[in-house]
C-alpha cells in the first residue's frame, strides 16, 4: 500500500498486459486516489438569508447529499412516426437530506461546539419554509462544501420533522431545497396605465354610429371606417347594412345607425 493506494506487483513483464488491462489499472488507481482526496475535503452545510440577516450552519452533517436535476420535456405524438421528444426547457435543481438538530454537542458527531438549539433551528426553518412571496425579498441561499461544491438561491421546497422516543430535545428532519430562479417584472407607471385605459376605452364598440347617407359613395366609405374600427374588420360593414336596411333605405343626411 502506498498513500492508502493498493499498488499491484507482478513478476510478469509488462508486454503481458494487454492495452486495455492496463487502462483499468490507471483508472481504478486514479478512481482511488479521488476518493482519498475527496474523503479529505471538509463538509460544511451553510444556509444564510440576507433578508433577515440569520444564517443557519447545519450542526450534523447528513450521511449523503442528493443533488438532483432533469429536463423539462414535451412529447408530441406524430403520425407514422409515433412519439416525439421536444426539449421546452431545463428544471430547477433540487438538494435533498436528512439529519438531526441535536439537543447536546456530542463531539464524535457534532461540527462545532457552540450548537444552536433544536427549537430555534426547526423554528428558522419553518420560516424559510412559509415565506410565500419570494419576489419581494432575496431567497436565501444555501452553500455545501466538499466534492458536491454547491453554492445557490434556493426556496425550502419541503420540510418535515420528528421528535422519537428515547431522544427527547432532539429534532430528526428531512429537507429539500430548490433552485430559485428570478423574474424581472416590469411595472407600469400611472401615466402608461392611463394611457392603455383611455387607448382601451376609444376602442370600446358603442350602440350606435352617426352616419351621413346623404351620398352613398359617402356612406359606404363611412360603414368601412366603422366596420374596421369597432370590428378590426373592414369587410363585416353589410352586418352593419343588415342590421339598419330600413333605417339607410329611408334615411337623409345624418342618421344614428345601431352597431350589431
Amino acid at each position: 500500500m502506498f498513500g492508502g493506494v493498493g499498488i499491484v506487483k507482478t513478476d510478469g513483464n509488462i508486454s503481458d498486459y494487454s492495452r486495455s488491462s492496463l487502462y483499468g489499472i490507471a483508472s481504478n488507481l486514479l478512481n482511488q486516489v479521488a476518493g482519498a482526496i475527496a474523503s479529505k475535503i471538509p463538509v460544511t452545510i451553510m444556509i444564510i438569508d440576507s433578508t433577515e440577516g440569520t444564517e443557519l450552519e447545519i450542526p450534523v452533517n447528513p450521511q449523503s447529499i442528493k443533488l438532483s436535476w432533469q429536463r423539462k420535456t414535451s412529447v408530441v405524438n406524430v403520425i407514422r412516426l409515433g412519439e416525439v421528444g421536444f426539449t421546452v426547457g431545463t428544471g430547477l435543481e433540487s438538494v435533498t437530506f436528512d439529519s438531526f438538530f441535536p439537543r447536546e454537542y456530542v463531539p464524535t458527531y457534532c461540527k462545532y461546539a457552540n450548537i444552536v438549539s433544536p427549537r430555534k433551528a426547526h423554528s428558522m426553518m419553518c420560516n424559510w419554509k412559509a415565506r410565500s412571496n419570494w419576489y419581494e425579498s432575496d431567497p436565501i441561499r444555501l452553500i455545501v462544501t466538499g466534492a458536491l461544491g454547491i453554492t445557490m438561491p434556493v426556496t425550502i421546497d419541503s420540510y418535515s420533522a420528528e421528535e422519537r422516543g428515547g431522544e427527547p430535545g432532539d429534532i430528526y428532519y428531512s429537507v429539500t431545497f430548490k433552485k430559485w430562479r428570478g423574474v424581472n417584472i416590469r411595472t407600469m407607471s400611472e401615466a402608461e396605465q392611463e394611457s392603455i385605459s383611455q387607448r382601451e376605452d376609444s376602442m370600446k364598440k358603442p350602440s350606435f354610429i352617426d352616419v351621413a347617407l346623404g351620398n352613398d359613395y359617402n356612406a359606404e366609405e363611412e360603414l368601412f371606417k366603422a366596420s374596421k374600427m369597432y370590428y378590426q374588420d373592414s369587410s363585416n360593414y353589410g352586418s352593419i347594412i343588415s342590421a339598419n336596411a330600413k333605417t339607410i333605405a329611408n334615411a337623409h343626411g345624418t342618421t344614428r345607425l345601431v352597431l350589431p
